[in-house]
């Protein structure tokens, strides 16, 4: 076993269903009709939004280089962001502001979101960002900010891939 794939302690990060297909869109939407309230497919999302010391262990398992900009300046620079960053490009270190341990993260783009997803989806490894922590499973990543093509017949366009889940 490589040393560098050594998981972290876990963190509860609570899930709720998101179901019943093929239910009726909302008729009030008179802006972009069919397209808010129906449910095409059964997804878990999550229960409360992640929060700074969430992802604070996600940028120490896999950000030491952060070639992906997984972290942004801004967090540290904002008031209501809580994160802060130090040391230098393959030795970064992070860690929540005071009392921001519990907030909501900031500053943080879909791509980021996706790999976030992707470091839960393979169980919280540690090591550089590469197919095994950050860029492959639930969601296929080919750049910093391109998706590629993943393998869920329906989704695979927007790089889900077919029959994953994070584990429990």
């Amino acid at each position: 076993m490589c040393s560098k794939r050594l998981s972290i302690p876990p963190f509860v990060m609570a899930m709720l269903p998101v179901g019943n297909p093929r239910n009726e869109h909302d008729p009030g939407n008179t802006q972009e009709p069919n397209t808010y309230g129906s449910v095409g497919y059964t997804y878990s999302i999550g229960k409360h939004e992640v929060t700074n010391a969430q992802y604070v262990q996600f940028l120490n398992a896999v950000a030491a280089e952060d070639r992906t900009n997984l972290y942004s300046p801004r967090m540290g620079i904002e008031v209501q962001s809580g994160i802060t960053r130090t040391g230098s490009p393959g030795s970064y270190r992070y860690q929540e502001k005071t009392l921001m341990g519990n907030k909501p993260v900031n500053n943080v783009n879909w791509f980021d979101a996706l790999r976030f997803c992707n470091w839960l989806h393979n169980g919280r490894p540690r090591g550089a960002q590469d197919t095994t922590t950050t860029e492959r499973g639930a969601y296929t990543l080919t750049g910093a900010m391109i998706i590629g093509v993943g393998t869920d017949p329906i989704h695979g366009a927007n790089g889900r891939n077919a029959g994953v889940c994070a584990p429990e």
